[in-house]
C-alpha cells in the first residue's frame, strides 16, 4: 500500500469507514491510504456501493463509520453534470476557480494561470469556445476534469467517468488521468464495473463483490480471473496482449 508517512505527499486515509442503510450495510471497516501518484478504481458491479464509498472519499457524504482524512484539496467529477445553461468551455472551467475568487470575484493573474493549465493539461484549446452542452460525452467529462484541476485540486475523484463512452474516449480519458498521476502527482480515484479500466493504467484497485468483504491491494495482486468471477458472477479468463511498452493484462474474456 501507499507511504502515508512521506510528509510531502498528497494524501487520503480512511480510518475505519463503514456506510449502512437501514437493514443494509454497504462496507464496513474499511482502513486504507493512497498518495499522490496512485491511481484507484473502485471496481465491482452496479448497486455494490462504490458511489456511496466514492462520495465518502470527497466528503460529500457522511459515513456512518469511521473517517476519512485527506491533505489536500478534493476535486470531484460527477458521471453526469447537471450544466444545462449553455456555457462555453471556458466558462465551465473557469468556475473551478469560484472556490478560490469567490462565485462574484475577479480573476488575478494566478487565477487565470490555473485555468490555463487545466485547459493545456486536458487538451481543450480546440474547443474552449464551444458550448458545453454541445460536446460528447468523452469531450464534457475532459472539460469537467479540467474544472476540477483548475479548483487546484491533486486528489481527483470521478464517479464512472467512462460510463457510455465510445472505445476511443475511453482510451482518450484513461490516457490523460494516467498522465495526471505519472506526470503530476495527482491522486485520482474513480469508480468503474469494467476490470479493463483497472487493468490498464490503475495501480490500486479497491474490489467490491456484492454481499462479499472489499478486498484492496495492488491491482496485479487484486484483479484475477478469480476474484472476477467472485465479484461478477461469470466464468472469466485474463488474456495477455504483447505490447513493447507494457506486458500488463488488458483483456477481459468471458468463458
Amino acid at each position: 500500500m501507499s507511504n502515508w508517512d512521506a510528509p510531502e505527499a498528497t494524501s487520503l486515509r480512511l480510518q475505519g469507514l463503514g456506510f449502512a442503510y437501514p437493514g443494509r450495510t454497504l462496507f464496513q471497516g474499511l482502513n486504507l491510504a493512497f498518495q499522490g501518484g496512485d491511481m484507484v478504481t473502485l471496481l465491482g458491479p452496479n448497486g455494490v456501493g462504490k458511489t456511496t464509498l466514492l462520495r465518502c472519499c470527497a466528503k460529500l457524504l457522511v459515513p456512518t463509520e469511521g473517517s476519512v482524512q485527506c491533505n489536500a484539496t478534493i476535486g470531484y467529477v460527477p458521471q453526469v453534470s447537471e450544466l444545462n445553461t449553455p456555457y462555453s468551455v471556458l466558462q465551465v472551467v473557469t468556475m473551478g476557480r469560484a472556490a478560490h475568487t469567490g462565485l462574484f470575484g475577479g480573476l488575478a493573474a494566478k487565477d487565470h494561470a490555473a485555468i490555463a493549465q487545466a485547459i493545456a493539461c486536458c487538451d481543450l484549446e480546440p474547443i474552449i469556445q464551444r458550448s458545453f452542452t454541445a460536446l460528447s460525452g468523452g469531450e464534457r467529462q475532459r472539460v469537467l476534469v479540467a474544472r476540477a484541476l483548475a479548483q487546484s485540486a491533486d486528489v481527483l475523484v470521478l464517479d464512472e467517468p467512462m460510463a457510455a463512452m465510445d472505445l476511443h474516449y475511453q482510451v482518450q480519458l484513461l490516457e490523460l488521468l494516467s498522465r495526471l498521476t505519472t506526470q503530476m502527482k495527482k491522486l485520482v480515484i474513480f469508480s468503474t464495473h469494467q476490470p479493463q479500466h483497472a487493468l490498464s493504467k490503475a495501480t490500486h484497485t479497491v474490489l467490491m463483490p456484492p454481499d462479499q468483504e472489499v478486498e484492496c491491494g495492488a491491482t496485479q495482486d487484486i484483479v484475477t480471473a478469480e476474484s472476477l468471477e467472485r465479484c461478477f458472477g461469470v466464468p472469466t479468463r485474463l488474456l495477455q496482449i504483447p505490447h513493447k511498452e507494457s506486458t500488463r493484462p488488458y483483456v477481459v474474456a468471458l468463458i
